[in-house]
């Protein structure tokens, strides 16, 4: 079994870590674009689906399984408000977000 998902089978779940950290990247690169006030035009990537694409891909994840993981998460609002509560911590202690 692969350790970065928490279940074998046809429905495989990305760990709560390894979800943490896709979606740290995914938050950053958006941080980035949004709040340093990069133009879409100055962006590297010229879709969304470029763009998460290549976030995944570093993480050796293939798109279908991030999303079916995503979809479980959400299932669950207490893990997923846990996760996103954790990136948005680590986004703020590195500094690449303003204070709350």
């Amino acid at each position: 079994m692969n350790s970065e998902f928490k279940n074998e089978g046809p429905d495989p779940v990305l760990t709560e870590g390894k979800m943490k950290k896709i979606l740290y990247d995914i938050h950053f690169v958006e941080a980035m674009r949004n709040d340093v006030g990069l133009k879409s035009d100055s962006f590297a990537f010229e879709t969304m689906d470029e763009y998460y694409s290549t976030i995944l891909k570093s993480h050796d994840v293939a798109m279908a399984d991030f999303e079916q993981s995503f979809e479980h998460y959400i299932a669950y609002p207490k893990k997923m408000e846990s996760i996103m509560s954790q990136v948005s911590d680590s986004l703020h202690a590195a500094g690449n977000l303003p204070k709350k």
